[in-house]
Formats: structure tokens, sequence, C-alpha cells
């Protein structure tokens, strides 16, 4: 749910998206809202985009992390072993 102070937005901003052999999906981490999380969608193609429900933040959102950043990276580490650890 969005914020009613904050105006409604999406936007890659220095999130990321990147292509992850392990799932075989392209995976985009987003600004969602003004400056208010980052979020993620995923997609088979590149093209068509979805948004799953992660349940990490909230109940049936695609928040990743609630914050207010300035810039975020998302980084796919393909030498890291543990797959708990590959995004950074």
């Amino acid at each position: 749910m969005a914020d009613e102070a904050s105006p409604a937005a999406a936007m890659v901003f220095g999130d990321g998206v990147w292509y992850d052999p392990a799932d075989e999906l392209f995976k985009m981490f987003y600004m969602g809202g003004f400056i208010y999380s980052t979020c993620l969608a995923t997609s088979q193609d590149g093209i068509h985009w979805k948004k799953p429900e992660l349940n990490v933040v909230e109940p049936g959102t695609n928040i990743v992390i609630r914050h207010r950043p300035g810039s975020t990276n998302v980084w796919l580490d393909h030498d890291e072993v543990d797959p708990q650890r590959r995004y950074k």
C-alpha cells in the first residue's frame, strides 16, 4: 500500500537489472514509491515483467526492503557459493 503522503512512483534508479542463470530469470530491483523502498520484478524474456508476492516486508507485496535511499545498488555475485548470499 502506498504511503498517502508520498506520490506514486517506480523507477530503476541505481538498483539494477540482472539475468540470474540459477533461476533463469531477469530480476529488476527498483525504487518503489517516491524514495520509499526497493522492490523486485522478474521476467522470463526481459520484456514482460511480474511483481512476485514476496511477503518479506508486507504480505502480498514485492518489497525487498523499506528505506529512503539516495541510491541503492543490488549486485548479483556469480562467484558466491552460498545461494542465500548471491545478491549483495
